[in-house]
């Protein structure tokens, strides 16, 4: 498709013949859509404000979007179009509506707003099936449809023609995706009637971003007059959408933006309302008659109830929303605070609302006083929740920094209260979560909250983890735990290389001190010789193995105890567990809390140049024995837990965040010595555990995948790696299952120095147990698959010669077969390996319902990437439950994939 450097489509898009079916709830892309075809096209917009196409003639069917499914009149449509506004639910009408559109043959089309957009929306519209197409449009400006859905550009619009001036928040750092209204519109058009593509994704908008410091900068050149204010914001959001390589943008690279916002700025009308005051002589009041007055009383006494439960209950809504800003921001005091303040306002209302009940009962209309009860009755249950998390919040801090003499007694009350908070969102996710997004007085963030599927996860996480958090933090003793820090710039099996590692010390639930240290120095006092795994030996290759390569085996809770291990035979220590953190965890740390200014170097850390200054103070002038490395992270670390716990606005929403994506990406790791808390920790996929945590039901088929990576090349060439993953199960009609794996690394490094190059790869493949490899392809060449020379005797020798073909190191752990190999990606080389593999079990096929799961396992250390997935199977076979049996995600962290199978 070619590129749109400015509006350039033609104005008549389709025959007129042709129907086309316009869903937009909100209503403004839609309406745009409309007007454009309104004399072109029979058009069916469905959406709530019929107001805003304005243009459209008799050719055009209004359809009011009453419901959370709205009805579609019946009729042959030829295009489909969907326009996302916010709602999850209307994912589900669309995928119907794709549905109809492959009955019909039709084309259709997912319009999905920047503001809106995120990964899970996009990879469910691409669910719906291969013919579905997704449209991200940026933020438009320019628009003829008054203030429904204003864009912030609009605005800053208006206030420049209103005021003279702009007012900007956070420095104008805020990211911006604009296009015209108009060429928006264009664009839409054009991936739908014009040239085809074979992309499903498309976004309309430049592929350059903008910050709305830079929009105020085009304003001043329009009106130098105009003035830029920059005030104090909420923080920046991190979890802004970013496109990815696969979309393709309709927008050329040359868009005239500042004419755009130009011609934007000449339509723009000043907003200047006037109101014109009239002055009113009253009439000389007469004496109220005294059955008017007994009547006013009645009516006042009558309308008590009502008036008593509104007003108290609206105040309990807005201390809960006051309660809830002030526990992100970090005013957790201020919180707890207008938390109880909502729980004494909601039961003021319970009176009244009683009474309100008393009334309604003597006309017999008592039941329509029901949902107000149980508004006020489930608004006082979040404020309650509220602030007993509040206060097990602040309970756990003041163990950990020594706040309490009584650290037994706080602990116990402070999980006691968690846990009292955690009962009553538990009850919401099993009962009454609707209640929430329906409940006037609760913010709409408590019902997403609860309705969030990670907010579930971190709730049962939180749960499991309560009854054994005084012995985690010590509260009766001691504790010590191994921090490895692992760079996964050069990736390994457990996370990342070790350069470094610490003790944390905690005494009675305090923490005593954070001790850093080289991993060279500990290294460098072993006595004797470990035997290193085989890879590390040949490849890397080192004669001895240490404590900095102990994360080689891709079970975190083994490489906690072969680390362990080391650290008491290094230097005589001895710990309680390990765990495991690498760059990328530390990057969103300081995401959260912001740049941390490092006194002791007198300069300013920040997630972005977080990596340089460490490796800058890792290298500078390096001898055998030098400090700095460690005096640089310690001085760092003193930085950063000085600014969590001293800094008055810092977002403990972000922090919170920060922990939430460091966990479930796997970047950070626990492993304990204690077998009951491992499980626990294992059970809960914090320890990146290989054993299968699944509960095996009958008749299906339990299939596992997993990719480990090494970087034997003495490098940080990971940063630049990037890899996408493809897997095939294909089930025959004997029941043989046959896999299919496509990985394909990109090096897009472009130097050869320690931090970019080759990216040598110890690449292993993790399997069901007993798979048979049938073949082993590099760049579409099958390889001679020979077994790895293993014996370092042989391997050693000076005249040792490889045999001819590829080594495969073939093991078995754990209740699966592992494949090993080594593959070098070139620098600017593109590489892909397929490996084919028939499982060891049989899927059921003669099963009225048969099953498969798959369950995908995540390295350490590695950034989200592509996961594609394919599942072929014989045409007597019917997926259940709406499946699709084919789709790509994005993986965060491990995922289970289950279907269900019916027979025809």
């Amino acid at each position: 498709m070619t590129s749109l450097s400015f509006a350039t489509i033609e104005r008549k898009h389709t025959p007129a013949h042709e129907q086309i079916l316009i869903v937009d709830k909100r209503g403004t892309i839609g309406s745009l859509l409309v007007n454009e075809l309104a004399n072109q096209v029979t058009t069916v917009f469905i959406t709530q404000n019929h107001y805003l196409a304005k243009d459209a003639k008799n050719r055009t069917v209004l359809v009011p979007f009453q419901k959370k499914i709205p009805d579609t009149p019946h009729a042959a449509y030829s295009h489909i179009i969907v326009v996302y506004g916010g709602k999850k639910t209307i994912l589900t009408f669309a995928q119907s509506l794709y549905k109809e559109s492959l009955r019909q043959k039709a084309t259709f089309m997912f319009v999905l707003p920047y503001v809106f957009a995120s990964d899970d929306v996009i990879m469910s519209a691409l669910g719906f099936g291969k013919e579905s197409r997704v449209v991200v449009v940026g933020e438009m400006f320019g628009k003829p449809v008054g203030p429904i859905d204003m864009s912030s550009i609009d605005a800053m619009l208006l206030d420049a023609k209103n005021m003279g001036r702009i007012t900007i928040e956070n420095m104008g750092l805020l990211q911006v995706r604009p296009v015209y209204a108009e060429d928006a519109t264009y664009g839409i058009l054009h991936i739908c009637f014009g040239q085809q593509s074979t992309s499903q994704i498309f976004y309309v908008f430049p592929k350059q971003t903008y910050t709305m410091l830079s929009i105020a900068h085009i304003l001043q050149k329009i009106d130098p007059l105009i003035r830029v204010d920059f005030i104090k914001g909420e923080e920046i959001s991190s979890g802004r959408f970013t496109p990815g390589e696969e979309g393709e943008y309709v927008i050329g690279q040359r868009y005239p933006l500042a004419q755009k916002i130009k011609d934007a700025w000449i339509k723009t009308e000043k907003n200047v309302k006037t109101l014109a005051l009239k002055r009113r002589v009253d009439k000389p009041k007469k004496l109220v008659s005294s059955m008017r007055f007994i009547a006013i009383v009645i009516i006042i006494i009558l309308a008590l109830p009502l008036t008593g439960a509104g007003f108290f209950s609206l105040a309990g809504g807005y201390k809960l929303r006051k309660a809830q800003q002030e526990s992100f921001r970090g005013n957790v005091s201020s919180a707890a605070y207008h938390a109880k303040g909502a729980q004494r306002f909601f039961q003021a209302a319970v009176p009244f609302s009683r009474a309100l009940s008393w009334e309604a009962a003597l006309i017999g209309k008592e039941e329509k006083t029901d949902a107000l009860k149980n508004a006020i009755a489930t608004g006082k249950e979040a404020a309650v929740a509220t602030e007993a998390f509040i206060s097990g919040a602040l309970g756990v801090w003041d163990v950990l920094y020594g706040k309490t003499a009584r650290p037994q007694e706080t602990i116990r009350d402070a999980t006691n209260n968690l846990k009292d908070a955690l009962l009553i969102v538990q009850k919401w996710q099993m009962k009454n979560a609707s209640a929430l997004e329906q409940n006037p007085f609760i913010p709409k963030t408590f019902f997403q909250t609860i309705t969030d599927k990670q907010a579930a996860l971190d709730i049962q996480i939180l749960t499991s983890i309560l009854p054994v958090l005084p012995d985690l933090l010590g509260v009766s003793g001691t504790k010590q735990y191994l921090i490895l820090f692992q760079n996964n710039t050069e990736l390994r099996p457990g996370g990342g290389f070790i350069g470094s590692y610490g003790i944390l010390s905690m005494e009675k639930g305090r923490v005593l001190g954070l001790e850093l240290n080289d991993v060279y120095d500990a290294d460098g006092q072993l006595k004797g010789h470990v035997e290193p795994p085989f890879a590390i030996r040949r490849h890397l290759p080192s004669v001895h193995w240490y404590l900095r390569d102990s994360n080689f085996d891709a079970d975190f809770t083994r490489v906690a105890s072969t680390a362990a291990f080391f650290l008491r035979a290094e230097t005589g220590r001895e710990v309680d567990g390990v765990i495991g953190v690498d760059v990328s965890f530390v990057q969103k740390l300081l995401q959260a809390t912001g740049p941390v200014y490092v006194s002791d170097y007198k300069e300013t850390v920040s997630t972005e140049n977080f990596y340089e200054r460490t490796q800058a103070h890792a290298q500078e002038d390096f001898f055998p024995g030098s400090t700095q490395k460690k005096d640089f992270l310690r001085s760092l670390s003193r930085a950063i837990i000085t600014r969590i716990v001293e800094e008055e606005s810092l977002s403990y929403g972000a922090l919170v965040k920060a922990l939430r994506e460091g966990i479930l990406e796997k970047h950070i790791l626990f492993g304990f010595q204690d077998k009951s808390l491992q499980s626990l920790f294992a059970a809960n996929n914090l320890s990146s555990s290989l054993p299968s945590q699944r509960q095996k039901k009958e008749n299906t088929l339990y299939d596992f995948l997993g990719i480990s990576e090494a970087n034997l090349g003495v490098n940080k060439v990971n940063r630049f790696i990037k890899r996408k993953v493809a897997y095939n199960a294909s089930i025959n009609k004997e029941g043989v299952v046959t896999g299919t794996i496509t990985v394909k690394f990109a090096n897009e490094s472009k130097k050869n120095n320690l931090y970019e190059g080759d990216y040598k790869n110890y690449l292993r493949f993790i399997l069901p147990q007993g798979a048979r490899v049938s073949s082993i392809a590099i760049d579409g060449k099958e390889q001679d698959i020979v077994a790895a020379v293993t014996d370092p005797q042989v391997y050693e020798r000076k005249n040792f010669t490889p045999p001819a073909g590829l080594e495969v190191e073939e093991t078995e752990q754990d209740g699966n077969t592992t494949l090993g190999f080594l593959v070098v990606i070139p620098k600017s080389v593109i590489k892909t390996i397929n490996v084919t593999y028939a499982l060891p079990d049989l899927f059921s096929v003669n099963n009225p319902a048969p099953g498969y799961d798959l369950s995908f396992f995540k390295q350490p250390g590695t950034e989200p990437y592509s996961f594609s997935f394919s599942l072929s199977y014989p045409s007597f076979l019917v997926l259940r439950d709406g499946h699709t049996p084919l789709f790509t995600d994005v993986l965060l962290g491990d995922k289970a994939y289950v279907f269900s199978f019916t027979t025809k």
